[in-house]
């Protein structure tokens, strides 16, 4: 019987709230391995071990038919001469423009130059994505954008946005307004939120139905609050052996140390 102590992710949940989803049962994962080696027999602390598996598995499933999905429906958008967001092999994504495509099915290639690097690699439609403008950029944000000098990002503030999807800027080191295309602006990375619903361009999610899922929740809060009891009541019992075996060594007040086979 399913402990509740995770929930699987619905149909209509978005890339951005699976990864997040994922991001947390890696961390209930942790926790309970932590719980297990204070406690191998416990059966509850494996039935939550069991379901966090099992949530792990569906929630990486559903990541990559999400990908797949979504680049299929978008790949008619990633033509040569459009900006797009590409992965590169650091896991990061990067502002693009698609140079050449090339093949067909399963071994379709975009040849992309990244925007403010000029580095140019090959990758399949599952690495690529929609740009999308930095969300609600306003005058005196600070920011990085490409200067059209040496094609380089640097740090900037903005002073104008268009509705031509450009910006007036005025770079850190400069003393003139330059117009930069907003492909060419990003936040900073420390401050960097991008493909949420904040900007306004994503569909509202679907109602979701009533299927459970609060019920779920709430037993999965129960379970989660277990599981901090449990990990209190671990601790307590260490430091109440710790001070009991304080106790007992000599010297202690009221005990003389003396050895009892002293004569």
């Amino acid at each position: 019987m399913s402990s509740g102590f995770t929930e699987e992710p619905q149909d209509e949940d978005t890339l951005d709230k699976l990864e997040e989803n994922l991001t947390t049962y890696l961390e209930q994962k942790s926790q309970v391995e932590q719980l297990l080696a204070a406690d191998p027999g416990n059966s509850q602390i494996l039935e939550i071990q069991r379901d966090i598996e099992e949530a792990l598995k569906i929630t990486h499933d559903k990541i990559e038919a999400r990908k797949r999905k979504d680049a299929e429906r978008n790949e008619r958008s990633y033509v040569v001469g459009s900006h797009v967001e590409a992965q590169f092999e650091d896991g990061q994504w990067y502002t693009c423009k698609v140079q050449t495509i090339q093949g067909d099915g399963a071994s379709k290639r975009w040849t992309v130059v990244s925007v403010g690097y000029s580095n140019t690699f090959d990758v399949p439609v599952t690495k690529l994505r929609p740009w999308r403008a930095p969300v609600s950029l306003k005058r005196g944000d600070n920011v990085e954008a490409v200067n059209p000098q040496n094609n380089l990002f640097y740090p900037a503030t903005v002073d104008t946005v268009t509705t031509n999807n450009t910006a007036w800027v005025m770079f850190k080191a400069g003393r003139n307004l330059e117009e930069v295309p907003l492909t060419h602006v990003r936040i900073k990375k420390h401050a960097q939120k991008r493909f949420r619903e904040a900007d306004g361009n994503e569909p509202a999610q679907k109602a979701r139905k009533d299927d459970g899922t609060d019920k779920k929740r709430q037993k999965t809060q129960k379970w989660k609050e277990r599981v901090k009891e449990m990990t209190k009541e671990q601790e307590a019992g260490r430091n109440d052996w710790n001070s009991f075996m304080a106790k007992q060594k000599p010297g202690k007040r009221g005990t003389t140390g003396k050895s009892i086979f002293a004569s």
